[in-house]
């Protein structure tokens, strides 16, 4: 996890990913602290949503998150 955060420390995915691991694993006390580092660097999330269409129905929104200052653009 900590070269995860390391390598990109201002997306919110290796956070999340991880509080997510550690709260899996009933590490609550990991998990806030994946939660307080996000908060203490200044990394936010945006929620957003979907909606997933099946043979031209729709089925399922689902809520996802996307990193507000990762430039898609670049190469």
């Amino acid at each position: 996890m900590a070269r995860v955060l390391e390598l990109e420390p201002m997306i919110f995915a290796g956070y999340v990913i991880g509080s997510s691991m550690y709260a899996s694993n009933w590490l609550w006390g990991e998990a806030a602290k994946m939660r307080r580092l996000m908060k203490e660097k200044g990394v936010k999330l945006v929620f957003g949503y979907s909606l997933v269409h099946v043979d031209n129905n729709e089925v399922h929104t689902t809520e996802f998150n996307c990193a507000p200052s990762q430039d898609l653009t670049r190469s």
